[in-house]
């Protein structure tokens, strides 16, 4: 198994992660014979990265481990890749925005409150830590896990399966883009790019991630931006604005026509 990890340490710990749920030497042959068959195939992987067949067959090692994540895990894996390339995710704010996908379902409720769907979210972080598919940043005082991150080669994957699955499309507007018709929607953009943005009409989009340099302020065009969102996107239930400053913008009185 591990010749198929072409020496990167993070395909052999995450495939060491999904070993370690398995308690039986069957459960162990079944992994290796999988391994054997994702790397066979995989051809969106290796047309992807047919430059470097080594770095598509880890790829699909990791593949391997992200098939084996109960269907809720794997919605919360693939959330992460709206984040940009290093960043530092708030564990807070992420439980609540998956808490907001309906990720973590009622069903998980002890007593109705949001404190313990925040504590249901954060033990599936948890669990995607111990599988060795999201790495921990750093820890708070109360010693829990405060932000965490992609290893890049496993965001490769998370984008790529994000795109198979059509759960999630991010741009990159450092020049004009049109949005897709998609459900989930992560937005970069820089300040010499920031007037093509210009959202049209969609009815799919459900929620909206919105990244910003915090250096910039775009006062004015944040107004315009708000007044679009809430035109063009009325379906709209997770909105998110990061690194930008809204202090001194004033929500338009419609925003709460949207769900």
């Amino acid at each position: 198994m591990l010749q198929h990890c072409a020496g990167l340490p993070l395909a052999i710990t995450v495939l060491a992660g999904l070993l370690a749920r398995k308690v039986t030497v069957e459960e162990w042959k079944t992994v290796n014979k999988n391994v054997d068959v994702y790397i066979r195939r995989g051809a969106n992987l290796d047309q992807e990265y047919k430059g470097d067949q080594e770095y598509a067959g880890a790829l699909r090692v990791l593949a391997l481990s992200y098939d084996d994540l109960p269907y809720r895990l794997k919605l919360c894996f693939l959330y992460l890749g709206h984040f940009p390339e290093d960043y530092e995710i708030p564990v807070k704010r992420l439980a609540q925005l998956w808490i907001a996908e309906g990720f973590i379902s009622s069903g998980s409720q002890r007593h109705g409150s949001v404190e313990v769907l925040e504590d249901v979210a954060y033990a599936c972080l948890i669990e995607l830590v111990e599988r060795c598919m999201v790495q921990v940043g750093t820890f708070g005082s109360t010693k829990k896990i405060k932000t965490c991150h992609l290893h890049d080669l496993m965001r490769d994957l998370c984008l790529v399966k994000a795109e198979e699955e059509n759960f999630l499309h991010v741009v990159n507007f450092t020049k004009a883009a049109t949005i897709p018709q998609v459900r989930r929607l992560g937005v970069y953009v820089e300040e010499k790019c920031v007037d093509r943005f210009a959202p049209t009409r969609n009815d799919h989009l459900r929620s909206l991630l919105f990244f910003v340099d915090p250096e910039y302020k775009f006062a004015n065009w944040k107004k315009n931006f708000l007044r679009s969102v809430v035109c063009n996107f009325k379906l709209l239930r997770v909105l998110k604005f990061e690194g930008m400053w809204l202090e001194e913008v004033e929500l338009p009185s419609n925003i709460r026509n949207l769900v």
